[in-house]
Formats: structure tokens, C-alpha cells, sequence
């Protein structure tokens, strides 16, 4: 059964878009280029990091097939001091991997919070007779 809010999220999703576009700030668009730049940025170090976790992970199927190396269960290796075990690389971003696609959003709040943002988008599509409250548009009140 297709989700039922998939419809509702979208119609959110162009509106939010087209207020980022045309009525925030000095309506150009400024605050979302550089959003969907830091994004880009953060999507291409991501794609580095995933291609590291892949050499990462062909090191270690190597590693474990070595005579020395003997497997003690659970994940567990035991080998000599002289052998060095792959180095994971590590997460590239300064938050954990689960709050990534919140990185950026300081970047369109600017200062505001949540709260103040959604306000403004309101607001501000109110007063373009953009926003349906309760199925009916302010325009047909």
C-alpha cells in the first residue's frame, strides 16, 4: 500500500522550495545555492568515505585470509604484534552519520529557529494565497 502522506510531503516540498526560491530573504534564492552547495560538497567527501569503507573492507577480507590470522568468533581476530589489522576510515563529518542530512540546515534557519521559520513560511505564503489551511485557500474565505 503506497504511503498516504507521499502526496502531502510533496505539495510541503514545493512550497518550501518555492519559498527559499522567491520569499526568503531578499528573494534570490541565496540562502538555498549555498545549502544545496554545502550539500553537493557533503555528498562528494560522503562518496570519497564510502569508496575508503570499500577498500576498507577488501583489506580486511584479505587480512583475515592470512595463516597467521586465526578467527575467535564474534568478529574477533587474533594475530601477531608484527601483522598491522586494516584501519577503518573514519566518518568524515563532525556529527554522527544519522544527523547528515541536518548538517546544512543552519544555513537556510540563519539564526532563526525552527519555530520563527515555519512562521515566516506562513506567513509568507499567506500572504501569496499560497497556503491551504483546513482544504480551503485564504484567497477563497
Amino acid at each position: 500500500m503506497p504511503n498516504e502522506n507521499i502526496p502531502k510531503l510533496y505539495h510541503s516540498g514545493l512550497l518550501l522550495t518555492y519559498y527559499f526560491m522567491h520569499l526568503d530573504g531578499d528573494a534570490d534564492a541565496a540562502r538555498l545555492q549555498r545549502f544545496i552547495a554545502a550539500s553537493v560538497k557533503n555528498a562528494d567527501r560522503m562518496q570519497a568515505y564510502e569508496k575508503e569503507g570499500e577498500a576498507y573492507n577488501k583489506a580486511v577480507e584479505e587480512f583475515v585470509k592470512h595463516p597467521d590470522v586465526k578467527d575467535m568468533g564474534d568478529g574477533n581476530y587474533r594475530f601477531p604484534s608484527t601483522m598491522k589489522a586494516p584501519v577503518p576510515p573514519e566518518f568524515p563529518f563532525d556529527c554522527k552519520p544519522e544527523e547528515l542530512p541536518f548538517k546544512e540546515l543552519e544555513i537556510l534557519l540563519e539564526g532563526r529557529s525552527k519555530d520563527a521559520l515555519i512562521k515566516a513560511v506562513e506567513a509568507a505564503l499567506q500572504k501569496k494565497n499560497l497556503l491551504v489551511v483546513g482544504g480551503v485557500a485564504d484567497s477563497d474565505r
